[in-house]
């Protein structure tokens, strides 16, 4: 049986079972891995391990996950593992197509590339909020969620800070320094993201 850490598990949120079949697979590679599996719940993994590659999947096994890093790693380096992680996703099928054809149109402009990842992330989340930018400067962009789910908010937001560390393999994949500023607001149910580059 699946424990949710919250009372009301919002309905729709979802997620690419290729996605969170990666994650686990980057999580099995790394030294602490057993410590780390050994924290999520083995019906998630389950779920994972047999969840096709394009098939949608309940989005508490990615706030589950998500937590377990985050506890076990703590936030930088379970944000560090986020964004390593998603830069080598970028290398896969589900990603590769989206990404070239991205950067055909955008070129290696990061704040083009930004725009546009509000519509890539409709292709493996469902439900975790409206993403949208703000903000366009000629060296910085803000990434903002709106209307995400109160479960995105818990556990001290370590969702949030996955996703703002995820999103920072943009500027990885263009081979840019860069950083990120995460301010949250939980009551609003909404979280900003600042890039610079």
């Amino acid at each position: 049986m699946l424990v949710h850490t919250t009372s009301v598990v919002e309905a729709n949120v979802q997620v690419r079972g290729g996605l969170m079949r990666d994650q686990l697979a980057a999580l099995r590679k790394r030294p602490d891995a057993d410590t780390i599996l050994a924290r999520i719940q083995p019906a998630y993994i389950e779920a994972i391990d047999r969840a096709m590659r394009v098939a949608w999947i309940d989005g508490e096994a990615n706030y589950h996950v998500c937590e377990v890093v985050g506890d076990v790693l703590g936030l930088e380096r379970g944000g560090r593992f986020y964004r390593e992680s998603f830069r080598a996703a970028y290398d896969t099928p589900l990603f590769r197509t989206v990404v070239t054809g991205a950067m055909r149109i955008a070129g290696s402009d990061p704040g083009a590339l930004y725009k546009m990842l509000p519509k890539g992330t409709s292709l493996v989340f469902r439900g975790f909020g409206t993403f949208g930018t703000r903000d366009r400067e000629p060296n910085a962009i803000t990434l903002e969620i709106t209307d995400a789910p109160a479960r995105a908010f818990e556990h001290g937001a370590v969702w949030m800070h996955c996703a703002a560390q995820a999103n920072h393999a943009v500027l990885d994949i263009l081979g840019l320094d860069g950083s990120v500023d995460v301010e949250i607001h939980p009551a609003a149910r909404r979280a900003t993201f600042r890039y610079r580059w």
